[in-house]
């Protein structure tokens, strides 16, 4: 039987990624650009840009059968849109119809965590997991979920969106999508800096007790990110630690709503944060979310698919769709 061919696409609030696969599961291309941000149609030129770079012989574009999409949310999978982008600052994103009528092919698009949670289970850790559970800890915090067996999608495709569970009602902090005191507004990489700022005032440290902080940024605490925090933590820095604390307290209580609400035997964990510092992650929420459950732990641990999670989640969706 001749090979065929499907491309995944991964996008993301940093950087839109595409992959070519074999039907056998084979990842053969990858490409990737930073997400753009200028107007609503952006997205989607960019995608086909990106699948228009790959190196194709003339029998293999023949050969293709579709593409796979996993996107950041909300969205509208009745009109192949993206709702609301809070980390690009877009609303009403179109992405299937401009690939479809671009590249004549058929498009699946869902959710990104959702797509990765199908990748985790079709390649991953969950290959034997009726109750399965994949968050990611990156530019913004995410979920997909499998229960019994059967993927949660909602009646929109927004069933999993676990990085807006409320986890505090002490700052109040808003988040990008407007609502109170969401995991995201908190603990993703776009946010922490912000929340950084609240803690360091309350913690009321001295001068040289902040030195490794405002040397990373200038001392323009604006200009504080995410990576600085947690590379400070890694280097023994007494206030990151003490920053990462609070932090880690925030991420077990989103974790302990994970558990409680979808009791999964197990959770793999990816996004840039946690692949970049998974010690400094997952160690401290394991210790931290026995304070805040209900239900037996789960095992958690870092995905093995790494940072190519979901593009072998929409590579699984769309050759399943297809099938």
């Amino acid at each position: 039987m001749c090979d065929r061919y499907f491309i995944a696409v991964d996008i993301g609030a940093t950087r839109i990624r595409a992959a070519l696969f074999k039907s056998s599961g084979e990842m053969i291309q990858k490409v990737e650009a930073l997400t753009p941000r200028d107007s609503p149609d952006a997205p989607s030129r960019k995608i086909i840009e990106l699948i228009n770079s790959f190196k194709f012989e003339v029998s293999l574009k023949d050969k293709i059968q579709g593409v796979g999409i996993g996107s950041i949310g909300p969205l509208d999978l009745k009109k192949g849109m993206i709702l609301v982008a809070p980390n690009l600052n877009l609303r009403e994103i179109p992405i299937v119809d401009p690939i479809e009528e671009e590249l004549g092919l058929p498009v699946a698009l869902h959710n990104d965590c959702t797509t990765a949670v199908v990748g985790e289970k079709a390649f991953g850790a969950g290959k034997n997991v009726d109750n399965l559970v994949y968050v990611t800890i990156s530019t913004g915090i995410g979920g997909g979920v499998y229960v019994d067996g059967h993927l949660l999608v909602g009646k929109d495709g927004n069933a999993a969106e676990v990085g807006h569970f409320v986890v505090d009602n002490k700052w109040n902090l808003k988040c990008g999508c407007g609502g109170i005191g969401h995991w995201e507004a908190y603990c993703s990489g776009k946010n922490l800096p912000r929340f950084v700022k609240i803690l360091i005032g309350e913690l009321k440290t001295k001068d040289s007790e902040k030195r490794y902080l405002m040397e990373s940024c200038n001392s323009d605490l604006d200009k504080l990110t995410a990576k600085a925090i947690y590379e400070g933590a890694e280097k023994g820095d007494p206030l990151c630690l003490k920053i990462l604390d609070e932090v880690n307290d925030l991420n077990a209580r989103g974790f302990a709503c994970i558990i409680n609400a979808y009791d999964p035997e197990l959770i793999s964990v990816g996004g840039a944060i946690t692949l970049n510092h998974p010690d400094l992650m997952l160690n401290s929420i394991i210790k931290g979310v026995k304070k805040y459950i209900a239900v037996r732990v789960p095992k958690m641990m870092v995905t093995p698919l790494g940072e190519d999670i979901v593009l072998y989640g929409a590579f699984a969706l769309i050759k399943q769709s297809l099938s």
